[in-house]
């Protein structure tokens, strides 16, 4: 299911029908979601009509952060990069040096 954005603005998919990939906007439709959430009830609305004899399965994924967490919403992190953070990703992104590919990666001489 199609899940609303955080600030409620309709989502833009792209017709295949009408152009595979033109970059044009005139192949590109508007669309909304196809439920909303009540944070404050925990509420799911549907905006559509299920069919019958179907079953409807909510499934809660919950992704961890980058960061270390801010001290309210509006700072989710609170400011250190990932070279300071002590988050899992950031001590493996960490754990090793990075390496451009050279000449030898491309085997030219």
């Amino acid at each position: 299911m199609r899940k609303p954005t955080p600030s409620g603005v309709l989502l833009w998919t792209h017709d295949f029908s009408k152009s595979y990939d033109s970059g044009e906007y005139d192949s590109d439709a508007v669309v909304s979601s196809q439920f909303n959430i009540d944070q404050t009830t925990n509420i799911i609305t549907l905006n559509f009509v299920p069919e019958n004899d179907k079953i409807l399965m909510v499934v809660k994924r919950q992704s961890s952060l980058w960061y270390e967490p801010g001290i309210s919403p509006a700072t989710p992190a609170n400011g250190d990069s990932l070279l300071t953070a002590n988050t899992i990703q950031a001590r493996f992104l960490r754990s090793s040096t990075a390496a451009l590919p050279d000449k030898y990666y491309y085997a030219k001489q």
